[in-house]
């Protein structure tokens, strides 16, 4: 997945060796990017990106089960949760090929014809898309199906109390030899530094965590500030005041793709999505000076921190 992962366990005697375990996960994680790495030529979503005719491909459920969730929330956020945006996310230089200008209008445009979550059908079938050109990029969500897939393994191994860290995507289960698991959530800082606004405590429930933020991903373009969230209606920059957002749900994958959307979405209309659809979210947005920021939450997030079920 292009990132680092860590498993913390908290079992006095663990069922099978540890560096069983190790090689377990790491087969887990192989599996799933070996489904939708858009990083390996001929991963099982590369295949399927390289096909330009308009049948339905056969797909792993594996696979279904990601992107009938990606396009639950697509629907839910009227497409500004988008994973066939890469090709504009690339456009602006946050792929693998780096750009020193912006793109011109016209070429944002003719990008636009071929992205958007309404050329894929999903059916029985398998996965269709109604433009050659289509494809899909699953970095926003496969992370935390990751986790999900790895607290999957660590439960069928017998293990209840666990933490997973991948890429920033977490999952907490259980408790740490009858402490609770800590994370913190951290303040935006444009030089680097880092600074903890609060601390989510877990203890003998299930809870995952996935920050979104463009404070630390955005690119200059002659005097214009370019981040890395697209707006997938325009094509650019989804410009706002709202510079992170921390989203608490039971599964990793709809925590990472809430997320995603949640800044997508931006300022306006972020936190009315929350209270619809009842997401325990931490937003922090900029504030009117240099470096002050501002702090609210989702009416969900906060029972959550007390220990309901998201």
């Amino acid at each position: 997945m292009g990132t680092y992962w860590q498993v913390s366990i908290a079992e006095k005697h663990l069922p099978i060796e540890a560096s069983a375990l190790q090689t377990g996960i790491e087969a887990e994680l192989a599996a799933v990017n070996q489904s939708m790495s858009t990083y390996i030529p001929d991963s099982e979503l590369m295949r399927w990106n390289r096909q330009r005719g308009s049948e339905a491909q056969t797909i792993s459920p594996e696979l279904r089960h990601v992107v009938a969730k990606a396009l639950q929330i697509s629907a839910q956020s009227e497409g500004m949760y988008d994973v066939t945006v890469g090709p504009l996310v690339n456009l602006w230089g946050f792929g693998l090929d780096k750009v020193q200008t912006a793109p011109d209008e016209d070429t944002i445009v003719e990008v636009l014809s071929y992205t958007g979550y309404q050329h894929l059908q999903l059916s029985a079938e398998g996965l269709a898309k109604d433009h050659p050109q289509t494809q899909i990029d699953l970095s926003s969500i496969a992370k935390g199906y990751g986790v999900d897939r790895v607290a999957d393994y660590l439960q069928r191994q017998g293990l209840q109390h666990f933490i997973i860290d991948i890429g920033g995507e977490v999952r907490m289960q259980g408790n740490r030899f009858g402490q609770a698991w800590r994370i913190g959530v951290e303040m935006p800082k444009h030089s680097g530094s880092r600074e903890l606004e609060s601390v989510i405590r877990v203890q003998d429930r299930q809870l995952s965590m996935a920050t979104s933020g463009n404070y630390r991903n955005f690119l200059n373009y002659e005097g214009m500030q370019a981040v890395h969230t697209i707006n997938p209606k325009t094509g650019k920059g989804a410009q706002s005041s709202l510079l992170s957002v921390t989203v608490l749900h039971e599964d990793c994958m709809s925590a990472d793709a809430y997320a995603t959307a949640l800044m997508a979405l931006g300022d306006r209309q972020a936190e009315d999505f929350a209270t619809r659809y009842d997401l325990a979210v931490l937003f922090i947005f900029a504030g009117e000076q240099a470096g002050e920021f501002t702090l609210r939450t989702s009416p969900r997030y906060e029972s959550v921190l007390k220990g309901d079920n998201p």
